[in-house]
């Protein structure tokens, strides 16, 4: 399958006028639902995570709040978000995949959209570097990046409040959504090439001390 889109994205964007903004806008949109669909509707078996989420799905049906703190102490949050949005999904687990796959891609079209100089070049990326993989073996990092990736987006249009409410909520779905508050400050910073070479110099020398 990972295959079969890396080629799709490769055809079908020789196949568009890049200087037609409609037509790319149009890629990033069809793109996107192409990854929504696959995250949304793959089958409880796909990934090694899916299969454990989906029998805590069923379970979570007749549980008590209490019962499902007493279960899951560190991860109640999302759990208890999964009881309550049960009945809203029908208590049908793709319904649920749907949900999070929209969380999930929703910003990160967004963010394609607007910031990617070559749109095609990004969505290879997105399968290369492991985030398409990523976003379907963990349920609650994708949900945090989701919701990451919504508060970066506010933080871009001078929403400082929906950006630091965005984080707070992210992070009772995973801790290490945290580290992204350096959004902050890093959005404060003037950037050119000479001073993004600066930092990825100092950056380098950080790992190797």
């Amino acid at each position: 399958m990972i295959k079969f889109t890396f080629v799709f994205i490769l055809i079908y964007w020789y196949c568009i006028n890049k200087n037609n903004e409609k037509q790319v806008s149009e890629y990033n949109y069809i793109i996107a639902i192409l990854f929504f669909l696959m995250m949304g509707l793959r089958n409880e078996a796909i990934f090694g995570d899916t299969y454990g989420y989906v029998k805590n799905f069923w379970d979570l049906k007749d549980m008590s709040i209490q019962h499902i703190i007493w279960r899951w102490p560190k991860d109640s949050f999302f759990y208890i978000f999964t009881h309550y949005l049960h009945p809203i999904v029908f208590h049908n687990y793709t319904v649920w995949f749907l949900v999070i796959a929209a969380l999930y891609m929703y910003p990160m079209y967004l963010i394609v959209k607007r910031y990617s100089l070559n749109p095609m070049f990004s969505w290879i990326c997105f399968i290369f570097i492991g985030l398409m993989s990523f976003n379907m073996a963990g349920f609650r990092q994708t949900m945090a990046f989701g919701l990451v990736m919504t508060a970066f987006l506010k933080l871009m249009d001078g929403k400082k409040s929906y950006f630091f409410g965005g984080m707070a909520i992210a992070y009772f779905f995973h801790g290490t959504s945290l580290i992204c508050l350096l959004y902050y400050p890093l959005s404060k910073l003037n950037f050119n090439r000479k001073m993004i070479v600066w930092y990825i110099v100092g950056l380098a020398v950080l790992m190797l001390a």
